[in-house]
């Protein structure tokens, strides 16, 4: 540039390739920035991805150990009640087997009682039984009626002011053959003598009453 301001060829030349220098400098500034803006994005939007993936995978992992654990609490859970269950039933097998030994027992010692108290009205259900048949019949009975009597007073169930006409013998007889046998088994013959032992107690409170109340009626006061 002279005085004059002016500009030759030359200079001119060198302004415009000066001035595009810089135009392309400034471009591929814009550019690499951008570019710089594109990369930093595009590493921000991985880094996001990625970090949801972690996070995702995170909860996929802690779901699946809660699911996991869980299902071993459930599993637990089931093998105790399962086990509750057994010992519950192994219990009450235990409960039945001894309710079935004590009753067993029970039983033994009510026959082994039974067998004792029934000693001396088997020997003389057997004393009475003359064909040796294991029953009683209305003949045998009735022939044995006072001979009945003399034991049952002798073992002291039946006091020596008790009798029976033998009409009533025989309908006591009818009423304890409770299968209409016409014959009586010891079990029959037991309840009836229980039966006999009862109302000869009864009759003999009964007259006792009676003789007590003689005894004791006031006398007609003399004025």
């Amino acid at each position: 540039v002279d005085q004059y301001n002016a500009m030759g060829f030359g200079d001119f030349k060198r302004l415009v390739l000066e001035v595009k220098r810089l135009v392309v400098d400034l471009a591929n500034k814009h550019a690499a920035q951008a570019k710089a803006r594109k990369e930093a994005e595009e590493a921000a939007h991985k880094a996001a991805e990625a970090e949801a993936r972690a996070a995702e995978q995170e909860a996929r992992l802690q779901a699946e150990e809660e699911a996991k654990l869980k299902a071993e609490q459930l599993e637990a859970e089931e093998n105790a009640k399962r086990e509750a269950e057994l010992e519950a039933a192994r219990e009450e097998r235990r409960i039945k087997r001894q309710a079935a030994l004590d009753a067993k027992e029970a039983k033994r010692v009510a026959e082994e009682e039974d067998r004792k108290n029934d000693a001396p009205l088997q020997a003389l259900f057997d004393s009475i039984d003359d064909d040796k048949s294991g029953l009683v019949t209305l003949p045998e009975f009735k022939s044995s009626a006072e001979f009945i009597v003399g034991e049952l007073i002798a073992l002291g169930m039946m006091q020596e002011s008790c009798a029976l006409p033998s009409g009533r013998l025989i309908k006591v007889f009818s009423n304890m053959d409770t299968d209409g046998s016409g014959v009586l088994e010891f079990s029959e013959f037991k309840s009836m003598i229980k039966y006999l032992v009862h109302h000869c107690t009864d009759v003999a409170q009964k007259t006792q009453a009676v003789s007590y109340t003689h005894l004791t009626l006031p006398t007609k006061r003399i004025v």
